[in-house]
């Protein structure tokens, strides 16, 4: 099975030291491709209140500082054929 990258939710926005306004955000879960054209979802976690509008985009995965670089495959997008 290969992750393809987190499942995260936008749950407010904050203003940085620079000025500009960000949105905060937590991670609800992972994206993984079981097969070729098979995905599944591991849920950890739903936000609750009213900053949340219920979308969560799915974002690739990014190496930390000092950690050895991923030897994930690039992302792909196109996840138009879900079946869900």
């Amino acid at each position: 099975m290969r992750k393809l990258g987190s499942i995260m939710a936008g749950t407010g926005k904050y203003t940085a030291k620079d000025g500009q306004e960000k949105t905060s955000w937590t991670k609800c879960g992972s994206l993984f491709e079981k097969e070729p054209g098979k995905y599944t979802i591991k849920w950890d976690a739903t936000p609750a209140g009213n900053q949340w509008e219920g979308w969560c985009p799915v974002f690739e995965d990014k190496p930390r500082q000092g950690s050895a670089p991923s030897k994930a495959e690039p992302f792909d997008d196109d996840l138009g054929d879900l079946p869900f």
